[in-house]
């Protein structure tokens, strides 16, 4: 009886320390696989950092200049209203103008033009008259822009930029028809980052 007693002794024995150093083991293997995931996150905050860092960079690289004589936040603004009609024209001859806009933040003219239910979209560079991108879609349209409203575009943004003082300058504009009525809407900023709208009837040249 004492051997068997004995015995079974010894083999709880070994079987706790079987055990325990099995624990160990599992702790000591926990450990790593936290410091790993650990160092995958530091990694992915990294990341997040280069490419806010990537993404300042584009922002600031706009050209914007509130000093310059030009009517423009971009000073290197080369083609007119009218000449960045031309563009759609001279790939579109049969086309008519629907509408223009300009942006100085993406440095781009969006012309569009119908010829007869295809709508042509051509984004143009404001400096080189390059055509930038280009899209087409099935549209419809009664009113369209003639010559002489276009060429008014030029003439009403002196006239704000002239209004707003302070050293504003055109950051955006857009010239379209709305309930039969041509208007132009102009955006203009200063260095300050303060803001000013106009809104035009173009026929009257009068603010609405």
């Amino acid at each position: 009886m004492n051997i068997k007693k004995l015995t079974g002794v010894i083999t709880m024995g070994l079987l706790l320390t079987a055990c325990n150093k099995a624990d160990n083991a599992a702790t000591v293997n926990n450990s790593p696989e936290k410091t790993e995931n650990n160092t995958k996150v530091e990694s992915n905050v990294t990341n997040n950092t280069s490419a806010t860092t990537n993404d300042k960079a584009v922002t600031s690289n706009t050209g914007i200049d509130y000093t310059s004589d030009s009517l423009y936040a971009n000073p290197n603004v080369k083609l007119t209203a009218k000449e960045a009609a031309d563009v759609l024209l001279a790939k579109y001859p049969n086309a008519k103008i629907k509408d223009i806009s300009f942006d100085s933040d993406t440095f781009e003219y969006e012309v569009t033009g119908i010829d007869g239910t295809t709508e042509y979209e051509l984004e143009i560079n404001p400096e080189t008259g390059d055509i930038i991108r280009e899209s087409q879609e099935s549209e419809n349209e009664k009113f369209f822009l003639s010559d002489e409203q276009i060429l008014k575009v030029e003439k009403l943004l002196e006239v704000a930029v002239n209004h707003s003082g302070n050293d504003f300058k055109v950051n955006e504009y857009g010239i379209s028809f709305d309930d039969g009525i041509c208007e132009l809407e102009i955006e203009l900023k200063n260095a300050d980052g303060a803001e000013v709208e106009y809104k035009y009837d173009v026929d009257t040249e009068t603010a609405i």
